[in-house]
């Protein structure tokens, strides 16, 4: 029996009115967009997470507009299925971030509900695999090689927050995503707004990995526990604290881990030395093309002026595309050596 799957979305106006789903049969514009709601001079500010709403300012609410879509694809979580095929799965969410990123679009917020695996995957065609954005560019042609392409576990949806990151600069600046999956850099530098890229969005990737294995593994250390609580916690400042002391936690050769999570040790081991040498060139190109310019300008100065901010999004642009690269190559690798791709080499 086809299962129809109705979803209902509240994208930014000013973004990318996509829906991010595969098999969409029908979609249409709720004629009441929430921005109505803007106006409101009588408010309370939310209890629940005191730093979010600390400033004294007035509520700044970014206009959405409700679309309702149909579709005939249904996914499963992650958590629960076989790690590999959990490690399998955030890699095609990279590639589909990656997709999405070559044709404009920043996903921002990548999770673990926005992230589902397809029960039946199956092979894919010749056809089907060409129509990948990323093989237009020499550099992710590996992933055809590899085989990787032939087989699609995952795949990213919701697109709410999604917005065309070339253009609409001063939504980039707008903090999104979900807390326990947020990258570092985003969480440390909460309150400077800082500049959303798809570095944040492919480190978050690796949020949803760790989270979805340690939910999954059947007997956790009492630090796996504790490495779940603390990433899930509401408070800002200690997930953005303790993210990075896992970060580093990893990168050491003898890290104690469950004996299901120690054979992945080695993969969080490259990813996270990835992030955190992604968070330290992004942020050395933005201090290169803010503080180091003669005059001095700040971020958004930069990102308001078009003919200023056209070298610097190139810059930004080739540098993502330089993690994407990594991220990837390091993910289907390790599948490579779990013989992940084996049954798809005379596919």
């Amino acid at each position: 029996m086809t299962s129809l799957v109705t979803k209902d979305s509240w994208l930014i106006s000013q973004g990318q009115d996509g829906d991010g789903i595969p098999e969409v049969i029908g979609g249409f514009t709720v004629p009441n967009p929430l921005h109505i709601f803007t106006d409101i001079s009588n408010y309370e500010r939310c209890g629940v997470f005191p730093m979010v709403y600390s400033c004294n300012g007035p509520v700044v609410v970014e206009k959405c507009i409700q679309r309702r879509l149909s579709t005939l694809a249904q996914g499963l979580d992650l958590v629960s299925h076989d790690l590999n095929v959990i490690v399998y799965a955030g890699v095609d969410g990279m590639i589909g971030h990656l997709n999405l990123f070559i044709a404009g679009v920043l996903h921002r917020d990548p999770s673990v509900g926005n992230l589902l695996i397809d029960p039946n995957p199956g092979v894919r065609t010749d056809e089907q695999i060409f129509n990948n954005n990323c093989l237009r560019l020499d550099k992710f042609e590996f992933l055809k090689t590899i085989g990787h392409l032939k087989r699609c576990y995952g795949y990213l949806i919701d697109s709410d927050l999604a917005i065309r990151w070339k253009d609409q600069r001063e939504a980039a600046r707008h903090r999104s995503g979900t807390l326990p999956f947020m990258s570092h850099r985003l969480l440390e530098s909460w309150d400077s707004r800082p500049l959303h890229t798809a570095i944040d969005d492919l480190e978050s990737f690796v949020w949803i990995v760790l989270w979805s294995a340690l939910k999954t593994i059947k007997s956790p250390t009492f630090r796996e526990l504790d490495w779940l609580t603390r990433i899930s916690d509401d408070d800002i400042q200690v997930v953005a604290a303790f993210k990075m002391t896992i970060m580093i936690l990893i990168s050491k050769p003898r890290t104690e881990l469950s004996p299901e999570l120690k054979p992945f040790h080695p993969l969080f081991k490259r990813w996270f030395s990835i992030a955190l040498d992604a968070q330290d060139k992004l942020d050395e190109l933005i201090a290169s093309a803010t503080i180091k310019a003669v005059p001095t300008i700040d971020l958004d100065t930069l990102l308001c002026d078009k003919a200023k901010s056209v070298h610097f999004i190139q810059e930004v642009e080739e540098l993502c595309f330089g993690y994407y690269q990594q991220y990837l190559k390091g993910g289907t690798e390790f599948l490579q050596g779990r013989g992940m791709y084996g049954d798809l080499e005379k596919a």
